[in-house]
């Protein structure tokens, strides 16, 4: 295995012990014991959302390689940004981390069955290699399953300590994240970049923002709809388009091996966390401008 990709293995195993250790099930509970925005926001993330990321390649004029892309980055919902995001524009943050905690066990499943619909749908015949299902499970399961109950664990044993501890953890997975996201954009191919050009930022990024700004949209418009309220809506449009680029980028490069089905991943990375940050800002702004009036 590559280098980069084994930074990018120890990075997403610091960022879901993280996860794991900013879960007490006291703020979880009213989560799970009234789960009716749960499990809308879960069958928008698992369901909904993917369909949309199928359509929009469909309709895109993308290479079969960079639709197949698409559809894996659809299949990796949430992570620690979007928790972070809740956290920032005081959205519902338990909500946010039982989306996320919850997923991190369902992808398990739904990862190898998209991955499987997109390589069938898109490349046909023309792809030479099949997708490893039990190589992803064990591998999704011991990055991404196996941390957030280590970390979960953890705070059950000793609470104060690994609160204190999510600092350190946040700034070694950032530093680390930061490393391989400089060599990704601006390393050569020989130690693991891609070779960002202008022209594949083009071609790739109006696609991709319909697809994230389209997923924001989606989760909170059917929240809406579902008479939920504002800060709820917001919290489960900001789940369901704010992919996890670290996982999709876990997927293709060390899993499938194929690093330019990871480029629709890079460059969302680019500009995802900021336009989620203000769609967050702008959906929940007038809401906390009043609470302040009121306190």
């Amino acid at each position: 295995m590559e280098l980069i990709n084994v930074l990018l293995s120890v990075t997403i195993f610091l960022i879901m012990i993280g996860i794991g250790s900013s879960i007490e099930l006291k703020d979880l509970k009213n989560i799970f014991h009234k789960p009716k925005k749960l499990i809308l926001g879960l069958v928008l993330q698992i369901l909904l959302f993917p369909l949309f990321a199928f359509l929009i390649s469909g309709l895109s004029n993308l290479s079969p390689e960079y639709k197949v892309g698409l559809i894996i980055l659809a299949a990796c919902p949430g992570g620690t940004l979007s928790n972070f995001i809740s956290y920032i524009v005081k959205a519902d943050v338990p909500l946010s981390v039982g989306l996320t905690s919850t997923n991190s066990l369902v992808i398990l499943l739904t990862i190898p069955i998209y991955i499987s619909l997109a390589f069938s749908t898109f490349m046909g015949e023309a792809v030479s290699i099949i997708p490893p299902l039990w190589n992803i499970l064990g591998t999704v399961g011991f990055l991404v399953i196996v941390p957030v109950l280590v970390g979960s664990y953890l705070r059950y044993l000793k609470p104060y300590k690994m609160i204190r501890s999510q600092i350190k953890i946040k700034v070694i997975a950032s530093v680390f994240l930061g490393i391989f996201f400089i060599v990704k954009f601006f390393g050569s191919e020989n130690i693991g970049g891609i070779g960002l050009t202008k022209e594949l930022i083009f071609a790739l990024l109006p696609w991709i923002l319909v697809v994230n700004v389209g997923g924001l949209f989606i989760g909170w418009g059917v929240a809406k709809a579902f008479k939920f309220e504002n800060k709820v809506a917001t919290t489960i449009g900001i789940e369901v388009g704010l992919q996890n680029t670290v996982l999709a980028l876990l997927v293709t490069d060390v899993i499938l091996l194929q690093p330019k089905i990871g480029h629709p991943a890079l460059i969302y990375a680019l500009f995802s966390f900021w336009v989620t940050l203000l769609f967050g800002a702008l959906m929940l702004g007038k809401n906390n401008r009043k609470q302040k009036k009121i306190n």
